[in-house]
Parts: structure tokens; C-alpha cells; sequence
């Protein structure tokens, strides 16, 4: 109800950069507390708008020189935190932002991917950072952020324990994971190295209890 559909001019081609023309976008949190008006004392704009930030499509136009892209790939790409202008027909953006998308991957597959990955390698990455063989506990471990924190942990070596409910129990252990704590069960199992939480609450801060000294 705070969204009008209306036509703007064609995004030009940044220096060193492409346009891309959408075929399908992700819609994050971030994107409702846009607009909502959440984020306008962090980081003021001026209306009207174009926010979204995940998007999937095929690249429209390159600029003279730039390398790796050419018209046609299909790609997907988070775009500028400062720009943004997902939720439209096409959209600029600088090669830093996009990556080719695999052949066997949708357009609807590909733009849900962006900020949840982000979010999910810089938790694992860059603050959890697991050693091979420690063991890691993830709370809702099949939910966007948190399979692909799974499959992050699981890349550096890492043991994971996925925190789920009891109904998707088949499915975490389908996308790898080591073992199952039932969330709002109680864990007998060995302690954890690592806790890398998406769910909150009290749940969670239970779980916590259950890390080893200096767990992280």
C-alpha cells in the first residue's frame, strides 16, 4: 500500500558497469523496513523510491571495456545498499555486485540468494570462523540464511548441529547436517564450539548454555 507502480527514465550504464534487465527479484527485510520508513534516521532519501536489493535476469547493456560479462548472461545480483532499485524492469549496477548464474538455477531461485548468502558467509566466516572438526551448531538450520550457513560451515570442515523442529528433522539432515537438536527440546549431545543463531529467543539462548568454555 506504500508502492506505486510508475514509469521512470531507462537507468543508464554506469562507467565500468551493466544494466540489468530483471526477470525476477528477492524480497528481503531489509526491503520492509525501507518501506516502512524504518531506515530513513540510518540512512535519509529523498522519495520517490526504487528499493530491492536481490535480483535475477539477463544483462541488457555493458559498459565500453568492461571485462567478464558480455550481453545476454544471465546473472544474478545484490545490488548497492546505497542504490538499491530492484523492484523495477531493469537496473544498473557495477560488476562487484553480480555473479553468472549456473544453468540448471531459475531466475526465482537465483534472486532469492543474494542477501541471505551474504548473511549466511559473513556469519560463518567472518565471525564464527570454525576450525575443521569443531563443532557448530545452527539454529533454524533450513531456513534461507541458515542452510546456507550450513553449507558454509560444512565447506570449511566444520561438524553441524542443526537446530530445527522436529517436523523438518528429514530435511536438515537431507542438506547435510551431522546431527539434529529439536528446537525447545533439551540437548544431551556433546557441547557445541560455535553457536550461529537466526532464530532469537529464548530458544536459543538455551542452546547457548550448551557451549564449551570460550565457545564462541
Amino acid at each position: 500500500e506504500v508502492m506505486t507502480a510508475v514509469d521512470r527514465p531507462m537507468p543508464p550504464v554506469p562507467a565500468g558497469g551493466m544494466r540489468i534487465r530483471i526477470h525476477a527479484i528477492g524480497v528481503n527485510p531489509a526491503d520492509t523496513k525501507w518501506r516502512s520508513g524504518m531506515m530513513q534516521a540510518f540512512s535519509p532519501r529523498e522519495l520517490p523510491l526504487v528499493v530491492g536489493y536481490d535480483v535475477a535476469g539477463v544483462v541488457d547493456e555493458v559498459a565500453p571495456g568492461l571485462a567478464g560479462f558480455a550481453r545476454g548472461d544471465r546473472v544474478f545480483a545484490g545490488l548497492s545498499p546505497l542504490d538499491m532499485g530492484g523492484y523495477a524492469e531493469y537496473a544498473a549496477t557495477e560488476p562487484l555486485f553480480v555473479a553468472r548464474m549456473p544453468d540448471a538455477l531459475s531466475f526465482e531461485a537465483a534472486a532469492s540468494l543474494p542477501t541471505p548468502g551474504l548473511t549466511a558467509f559473513q556469519l560463518i566466516e567472518e565471525h564464527v570462523r570454525p576450525a575443521a572438526g569443531s563443532r557448530v551448531l545452527v539454529t533454524g538450520a533450513v531456513g534461507a540464511v541458515g542452510r546456507l550457513a550450513l553449507f558454509a560451515a560444512k565447506r570449511l570442515g566444520a561438524q553441524v548441529v542443526a537446530a530445527v523442529r522436529e517436523s523438518q528433522r528429514d530435511e536438515a539432515m537431507a542438506i547435510g547436517a551431522d546431527e539434529v537438536a529439536v528446537l525447545g527440546e533439551a540437548w544431551t549431545g556433546a557441547p557445541f564450539d560455535h553457536v550461529a543463531d537466526t532464530v532469537g529467543g529464548d530458544v536459543a539462548a538455551d542452546l547457548c548454555t550448551c557451549l564449551t568454555p570460550g565457545g564462541t
